[in-house]
């Protein structure tokens, strides 16, 4: 609500080479994540304070995509190993990671919720059968698969309607090879 007669500024980031971001949230003009896979795992978290953008430099198993929060103590990320990291506000942890050894690869491409105990996280598994789309469910204590119907494709979006709708959104894309 407002107006809408904002000043944009070009900020640069001093990245490693194949480092690319790909979400950003933020809480506040005071409080912004960027997220985005890279050739160097200690570099693909960045935050911005209201002056310069950082990064901890601390290397981690993950590749992060997608990127949602709720409040400077509460963001989710998840990535292309099929795991989800949160940060409460002092640490970056690992909350989840996909228990099927036989996927081939995987990767949350989104996170969104409405509230801390109703979030989702889409994305994609790869197995001998092919690519399937997935749905997580985190309730407030645990993430849980949400059953649909098999879909042969990644889920790259979620959003939810109207705030009084009870219907959730998705984008996706397939992936055709030609023999």
């Amino acid at each position: 609500p407002g107006r809408r007669d904002y000043v944009w500024e070009v900020d640069t980031l001093k990245m490693p080479f194949f480092s690319s971001l790909h979400r950003i949230w933020g809480s506040n003009e005071n409080d912004v994540w960027a997220v985005g896979p890279g050739g160097d795992l200690s570099n693909t978290i960045y935050h911005y304070d209201g002056e310069e953008w950082t990064t901890d430099g601390i290397s981690r198993g993950i590749s992060p995509i997608s990127i949602w929060g709720f409040a400077s103590n509460n963001v989710w990320i998840g990535g292309l190993e099929g795991r989800i990291w949160h940060f409460d506000g002092t640490d970056w942890k690992e909350n989840f990671r996909l228990p099927h050894p036989q996927f081939l690869f995987s990767g949350f491409m989104d996170i969104y919720g409405d509230q801390p105990n109703d979030v989702y996280a889409v994305g994609f598994v790869d197995s001998t059968d092919g690519r399937k789309g997935m749905i997580f469910h985190y309730d407030g204590v645990e993430w849980e698969s949400v059953n649909i119907v098999s879909t042969h494709t990644t889920l790259a979006r979620i959003k939810r309607g109207l705030k009084t709708s009870k219907n959730y959104f998705f984008t996706f894309f397939k992936f055709c090879f030609i023999k």
